[in-house]
């Protein structure tokens, strides 16, 4: 009886259709170009640096090649990197990159100095090889459709877009100084930004130089610390104020900052065009790009009042950050226009990917839950984290079932809405 559960789920899990909600393809060129595209993908780049190899070992500005060209040619960083790939085998990352390199390559030995050419040279003629980029989409993948937040002429109609550059509304990035972040507003608007109705007007200017028309979602990077305490024209003034004189914030005056400028992106966002918003949070980033969980209780009473002042829009919330999990669940358990999506950042490990389905689970109706963004920059990505997922949800199926807790028919249900129709209907995907 067990085996053929497990059998059975697995078969509905092999033949599922994806649709990807969240990824930063180059629409043009949706694979690596490259082995480097893919070894030093910015999650393992970061976890080798951890491990001992110099930042800029293999990118001259101490980058992510994500972030800025390396300025190292593709065969030297892969060279560069060797020497500390073995120290990360343990890890997920680490787990994730051996299955590309066995399952999408036929490569199974460790990777060293010895077989590194035969690997670069198999990944060089895949990735420029007409078929590669359609047997690795429709074949392997079953990609039915992706949301790339990348600009560019789309490799087929499969690929659809969003767009995320309306996260430059806040005054921390982990990266600048708020006066630095407050001066580049200044330059995008062409003045100063002294008083709130300039930041207001700068907020303006962002949404009207995106093309809402051809979007399938909006996404924004909100800081953990968003919240409505200091939300008047006047409190905001104070708030910018302060920037302008160099001194720091406080997290309640960068959530209130945050917050208004959210809601003023809203206010004319409905009045353009209804499409989903993406909220992004639970990370802050720090120099050069280090990514660390951030947590603050008034995240949940302050996402609670804008879904309900705007329940004309959809919100779909994503959290780099364990201590969500819970909240945005109960958030989306109680609010029709919300609904919740994937793993990003550092809850992209399988005890986590666990947690956030089985709460989401046991409180979210299926619909309202999208099981899978890859968060991918090429194709090859995408697959050992969806092989990934699959495994888990498979697992929690497989004893939710054993248990009498669902029938299979439950178990299919659960496993097509949230690879499939539950992305489909929030992103209104055709």
């Amino acid at each position: 009886m067990i085996k053929a559960i497990h059998e059975k789920i697995n078969s509905y899990l092999d033949s599922v259709p994806i649709i990807d909600p969240h990824c930063h393809f180059n629409p043009e060129k949706i694979t690596a170009g490259s082995l480097d595209d893919i070894l030093l993908y910015h999650h393992v780049w970061i976890e080798l640096v951890s491990a001992g190899m110099h930042i800029n070992e293999v990118s001259k500005a101490g980058l992510p090649h994500e972030l800025i060209n390396p300025e190292i040619d593709p065969y030297t960083r892969v060279i560069r990197a060797l020497p500390y790939l073995h120290k990360i085998s343990n890890t997920t990352s680490g787990v994730l990159l051996r299955w590309i390199f066995e399952d999408l390559y036929d490569f199974k030995d460790a990777l060293k100095m010895n077989n590194v050419e035969t690997l670069f040279k198999r990944v060089q003629e895949r990735s420029y090889a007409p078929s590669w980029q359609n047997t690795l989409y429709y074949d392997t993948l079953n990609l039915k459709g992706s949301i790339t937040v990348e600009e560019g002429t789309p490799h087929s109609d499969n690929i659809h877009f969003g767009n995320e550059k309306l996260k430059n509304i806040n005054l921390i990035d982990g990266k600048h100084s708020s006066l630095e972040l407050l001066k580049s507003m200044e330059e995008t608007l062409g003045r100063a930004i002294l008083r709130a109705k300039d930041f207001v007007d700068y907020t303006y200017l962002l949404l009207d130089t995106i093309p809402i028309d051809k979007l399938k979602l909006i996404a924004f990077w909100v800081v953990p610390s968003i919240n409505d305490l200091m939300i008047t024209d006047h409190q905001i003034n104070e708030i910018l104020s302060k920037t302008r004189k160099g001194e720091s914030l406080s997290a309640d005056e960068v959530g209130s900052f945050s917050y208004y400028g959210f809601i003023h992106v809203l206010e004319k966002l409905i009045e353009t065009k209804k499409i989903p918003v993406q909220i992004f949070t639970g990370a802050d980033v720090f120099k050069p790009h280090l990514a660390l969980p951030q947590w603050n209780y008034r995240f949940c009473s302050s996402i609670a009042r804008i879904a309900s002042e705007f329940n004309s829009l959809h919100f779909n919330l994503v959290t780099a950050s364990d201590a969500f999990t819970q909240d945005i669940a109960i958030l989306a358990k109680h609010f029709p226009n919300i609904s919740v999506s994937g793993y990003w950042w550092h809850m992209l490990y399988p005890y986590y990917i666990r947690k956030s389905l089985e709460t989401r689970l046991d409180c979210i109706p299926a619909d309202k839950i999208v099981g899978f963004f890859s968060d991918a920059y090429h194709l090859e990505w995408v697959y050992p984290k969806l092989k990934l997922v699959k495994q888990i949800l498979g697992s929690i199926l497989e004893e939710r079932v054993e248990s009498g807790w669902y029938t299979l028919k439950t178990a299919a249900h659960v496993i097509h809405t949230l690879f499939h129709d539950a992305p489909k209907r929030i992103f209104d995907l055709e």
